[in-house]
């Protein structure tokens, strides 16, 4: 009132008091509001989080300013906004209202062309003939679909195509089939031309192989196998002889039978299957595959089949040698021994078989020849190195004016050593450091590159110091000076290390170099530890470092007792010489090792009274140095006796030793309420109502009753935002039994921690741990905004959110009504979950979790397809196309080439949706993906080529390549009840006696 023209244009004029929205805004909004449309969504506008623009106004705006053919076009590009989220850029906010479920059903009709639907009829057919032949013609046909045997034939169809069985269960079936004369149907079954049939022979032909069932797998083979995938049917022959029934028969859940990652782990022919073999110890299934890879002449086509086919060639000889080179692919030997290697972690030349060592270096395989010649001299085979001898670089040397001829008459007396001069016995080690790929810069016991260390090992246990001499001349000149005193220091640990022949020092390539030595004796006596003790002055001399701290993983392999040298030495006989030299290397000696000991605090404890005089000039050295014992401040309180000044002076070392008294101030342990802690004065009746139901489950008669209860509660109070700490049961009873024990010190500083792990849940949480779906219902629609803020609510990442639990937990209604009302289910899967959320941890299941495992991901790796379903309708699947895909470099390129640059540039590079689905074997998944957005056919098939899922492969160029885009799937009438296709793996199935099987259903 009373301002001018001026004045109040000024002040509608203003950014905050704007309400009209600019043709630029507008055109930034257009994506968003099509992408939404096209899933019969409406939008909402906010200006400056004040005034609201309704959904029919946008609308009515979006018609104004841009034509059905712009709107068109936005909806062809395919927004990659997230809908699930508000849109916001400069003051304008657009979000979708919270009442509307962001749903996109699946049509029935699409659902009708999985491949398990499309198999339904020849399914009949089988089911028709059966009962032609068992009751005669005149048995009423008209209810075959609704008959126990067609359910189970379903079941039992789409478990074998989509790898969701165990190996126990198919056994225990094929056994219940033959008994009840049901062969027949399964011939019949395997016999058809169908993709979900092809799946299933794939998976259940290694059952078949085991079984050694010639029958069936002659039937498999001569009706399903193909040229063309001939090589991926020898893989499944061979891998199953790297097996055994106790792996199939691990692991709770669904089990994936054959994973991929089991192709490059489980390849050792040593694990053959108990109860099989003959007297030669050649497994049965070995001799069994051998004899059919040679019937249906199965060459091997890669040089993983290849490195299979050597491996049966090499370590039970089953196979001739003039056999094994048709066999073999036309590759170079280096590429089949790299593809050997890379399986069974060892060369052709280094594998122990049968075959000799003469033939495999007729082959042509090299690999490793110098490394094995190192091995053959340090133990003293004279007659494997004179057969690696002519192939090697020291092939034409003579040695002492006779040439080669030295060797004839040499009949393992001495040593190799003795009759190689210097300069070849350099050429055999540096050759060998270069066959295994020796990194300079660090010294690794993995197993692609050499610890140099072992090598000191074996010279000590030759007792040959020319040979310790060389070495360290060696290192000297082919490495850095740290990365000599880091080998140095390496051997040092060996030297300290309690150690005997049997012991496990090494890890990786030089681990067969230790063990494969056998001269050498353990150190038992005294002298023994002598010579090993001149043997670490010398390394300390030479430049190892007393200081560093040994690695966990290395003390726990070598047996050392401290993560320091000195403390490790203490109370060993024979090692005080080099204690004191230590000492005078000016090391810290109030060093606190990993025990939190100071050496003064392992000196005192030691109550042998064997070598007192050498413990009390150790003991005397170390005070001169200012040594000091530890004070654990908080915990106890450690003092010296007045006598022990005397008993020092008159080197009384026992006495001494009882003179170390020890004051305990016990501290008790802290309180921890157990159940159920209440943060606020005001307690919330809804979460007590929750806890007593979690505590106490109702009985089904009082189930409604309570249901009732529980609504009208929530009416009454409303949902607040209230949380409870809680701590499980068998932490309590941990913490029990812990303050029942008499622990003091660092035993229970250590036992302490377990105490205090509290968690805190609000009151979703403890909804969705009821997963009672009335109550959740009730909860959004009476519970208010708050119902909505905790269901938002992002959870750090040691804890599951509702719906991560509803996924994990499979429980298929309560994860609808999560998603009805605004859950999120792009968000990515967690690691770790609370303490009452032990049901809904991930598995695993061989797949490695990196940052965009989605809950998608793991409905599929769980074969929980009503799950998938649910979240694919409410936007779960994203396919992951982006502007770099197709184009590396600016450049264009094909799907199969973008991922493995992709994998180059990113470790962490995660799979995809598609790609999951075809790296399980699971058909269904991928065509329910491929159905809802056909334009990741180019990815699926990089994945089939990827994984060698030849199969896949096939189906996805006959059926998917090469087709126009379809037109958008017609949605179905939403006035009309919901459609939902029922899966098979649904249904109760019928007949005891036939499927009296555990689990199979």
């Amino acid at each position: 009132m009373g301002a001018t023209a001026i004045q109040y244009r000024g002040y509608i004029n203003r950014a905050d008091f704007k309400k009209k929205v600019t043709v630029e805004e507008w055109t930034r909004l257009a994506p968003y509001f099509c992408a939404c449309q096209e899933l019969q969504k409406n939008v909402a506008v906010r200006i400056n989080g004040l005034y609201t623009i309704k959904p029919s106004a946008v609308k009515k705006e979006i018609d104004r300013n841009f034509s059905i053919g712009q709107q068109a076009l936005f909806r062809y590009q395919r927004s990659n906004y997230d809908l699930t989220k508000p849109f916001s850029f400069g003051r304008i906010e657009a979000y979708t209202p919270s009442s509307q479920a962001l749903c996109q059903k699946i049509p029935v009709q699409l659902l009708q062309q999985l491949p398990i639907m499309t198999s339904e009829k020849h399914l009949l057919q089988i089911c028709r003939n059966y009962i032609k032949q068992r009751y005669g013609s005149g048995k009423e046909l008209s209810g075959v679909a609704n008959s126990g045997y067609f359910e189970f034939l379903r079941v039992l169809l789409y478990r074998l195509s989509n790898n969701l069985f165990h190996f126990e269960q198919v056994n225990d079936l094929l056994d219940n089939i033959t008994k009840f004369g049901y062969r027949s149907s399964l011939k019949a079954l395997l016999s058809l031309d169908v993709l979900s049939i092809k799946m299933a022979a794939e998976n259940i032909l290694p059952i078949l192989v085991w079984r050694q069932d010639e029958e069936l797998i002659d039937l498999i083979y001569r009706t399903q196998a193909r040229s063309d995938t001939s090589a991926a049917w020898y893989k499944i022959f061979s891998c199953l002889a790297g097996s055994s029934p106790n792996v199939w028969k691990s692991g709770s859940g669904v089990h994936i039978f054959f994973p991929v990652q089991t192709y490059h782990r489980g390849m050792a022919l040593d694990n053959a299957p108990q109860g099989l073999g003959n007297e030669n110890k050649i497994p049965d299934a070995v001799i069994f595959i051998s004899d059919l890879i040679v019937k249906y002449k199965m060459n091997a086509r890669t040089a993983e089949d290849a490195a299979i086919l050597l491996h049966l060639a090499l370590k039970y000889t089953v196979i001739e040698v003039s056999i094994l080179k048709t066999l073999l692919p036309p590759l170079p030997p280096d590429i089949l021994d790299r593809a050997y290697k890379s399986i069974y972690e060892k060369s052709v030349l280094q594998i122990q078989g049968k075959m000799d060592l003469s033939v495999r270096l007729d082959l042509g395989f090299r690999k490793n020849l110098h490394f094995i010649m190192l091995q053959a001299i340090l133990r003293n085979d004279a007659e494997a190195f004179q057969t690696l001898l002519p192939h090697s670089n020291l092939n034409g040397r003579a040695y002492d004016g006779v040439g080669e001829s030295v060797w004839d008459d040499f009949n393992g007396g001495g040593f190799i050593w003795d009759r190689l001069w210097m300069v070849d016995f350099n050429v055999v080690v540096t050759m060998a450091l270069q066959e295994i790929r020796d990194d300079s810069s660090a010294i690794s016991t993995g197993q692609e590159n050499f610890d140099s260390s072992c090598l000191f090992r074996i010279a000590y246990q030759l007792q040959n110091t020319h040979l310790r001499e060389f070495l360290l001349i060696h290192c000297r000149t082919y490495n850095s000076k740290e990365s000599v005193i880091t080998l140095l220091t390496s051997a040092l640990w060996v030297m300290v290390a309690r150690y005997d022949e049997r012991g496990a020092l090494y890890q990786g390539i030089e681990c067969s170099l230790c063990k494969s030595f056998t001269p050498g004796k353990p150190p038992t006596d005294e002298t023994t530890w002598k010579d090993r003790t001149e043997w670490c002055e010398w390394l300390i001399k030479n430049g190892a470092d007393v200081s560093s701290r040994i690695p966990l993983d290395i003390r726990e392999r070598l047996d050392i007792s401290s993560d320091l040298v000195l403390h490790s030495l203490i109370g060993k006989r024979g090692w005080w010489d080099t204690a004191h030299l230590i000492l005078r290397l000016k090391v810290d000696v109030n060093a606190l090792d990993s025990n939190e000991k100071t050496p003064l605090d392992i000196l005192v404890n030691i109550r042998s009274t064997e070598c007192c005089a050498d413990r009390r000039k150790f003991l005397e050295h170390l005070l001169q140095l200012g040594g000091r014992i530890t004070i654990k401040s908080g915990w106890g309180l450690v003092n010296l006796d007045a006598g022990f000044e005397k008993a020092l002076r008159e080197s009384n070392i026992d006495f001494l030793v009882e003179t170390w008294t020890r004051r305990w101030v016990r501290i008790p342990p802290p309180v921890v309420v157990t159940g159920m802690v209440i943060e606020n004065d005001d307690v919330d009746p809804i979460c007590l109502e929750l806890v007593s139901w979690i505590k106490s489950p109702p009985k089904e008669t009082d189930r409604e009753k309570r249901i009732e209860a529980f609504i009208a509660l929530l009416k009454s109070s409303g949902l607040r935002s209230s949380t409870l700490s809680v701590v499980s049961d068998g932490h309590n009873d941990l913490r029990q039994k812990i303050m029942s024990l008499d622990l003091a010190g660092g035993q229970l500083k250590q036992l302490k921690r377990p105490w205090g792990r509290l968690q805190t849940l609000n009151t979703l949480q403890l909804l969705v741990i009821v997963a009672e779906p009335e109550l959740l219902r009730a909860a959004f629609s009476f519970g208010g905004p708050e119902a909505l803020i905790q269901l938002q609510q992002e959870q750090p990442p040691s804890r599951l959110s509702p719906l991560h639990y509803m996924v994990g937990k499979g429980d298929f209604e309560c994860l609808r009504v999560l998603l009805e009302n605004g859950a999120n289910p792009r968000v990515l899967w967690s690691r770790h979950s609370p303490l009452l959320f032990d049901r809904g941890q991930d598995r695993n299941n061989g797949l490695e979790l990196v940052y965009e495992y989605t809950l998608l991901h793991h409905a599929i790796q769980r074969g929980d397809m009503n799950t998938a379903r649910c979240l694919i309708e409410y936007g779960a699947f994203v396919p992951s196309r982006n502007e770099s895909k197709g184009y590396i470099d600016g450049k264009s390129c094909t799907a199969e080439e973008w991922l493995e640059w992709k994998r180059k540039i990113s470790p962490t590079f995660s799979i995809s949706v598609v790609q999951l689905a075809v790296k399980f074997g699971r058909l269904d998944f991928l065509a329910l993906l491929l159905h809802v957005d056909i334009d990741s056919r180019d990815e699926a098939r990089a994945a089939a080529i990827e994984y060698k899922r030849s199969t896949i492969l096939d189906w996805i160029d006959h059926h998917w390549m090469r087709k126009p885009r379809p037109d958008p799937p017609q949605m179905l009438d939403r006035t009309e009840p919901e459609q939902r296709l029922i899966l098979p793996i649904e249904n109760d199935l019928v007949n005891p006696d036939l499927f009296n099987i555990p689990g199979i259903l």
